[in-house]
């Protein structure tokens, strides 16, 4: 029990981080914006494209790049972590049988 909760909160604080970088590309870099398609607060697949790819360095915004980047090694580590958990869960070991 205790596992899904921290996996509700790190979604959610995923799902913040994500608003916030998009909020700041729509307001501070509207033609970056436009090109990534205009995403939504959540994002989508060009938003994805852009930071896995570091392409937001090309935009010389200190302040934004540093989110991005934590942004990038955040869901990278809960990705890992949400892998093991679902592996740990479907182990021979866990099973019912």
């Amino acid at each position: 029990m205790a596992v899904l909760i921290v996996i509700a909160l790190a979604t959610l604080y995923g799902v913040f981080l994500v608003s916030r970088a998009v909020r700041t590309l729509r307001e501070k870099h509207p033609q970056a914006y436009e090109a990534l398609g205009s995403p939504p607060l959540l994002g989508n697949l060009a938003f994805f494209k852009f930071l896995l790819m570091r392409e937001y360095d090309a935009l010389d915004d200190f302040p934004l790049s540093n989110l991005l980047r934590f942004l990038r090694g955040y869901l990278g580590i809960y990705v890992f972590s949400l892998a093991l958990v679902v592996l740990v869960v479907l182990s021979p070991e866990n099973s019912a049988y």
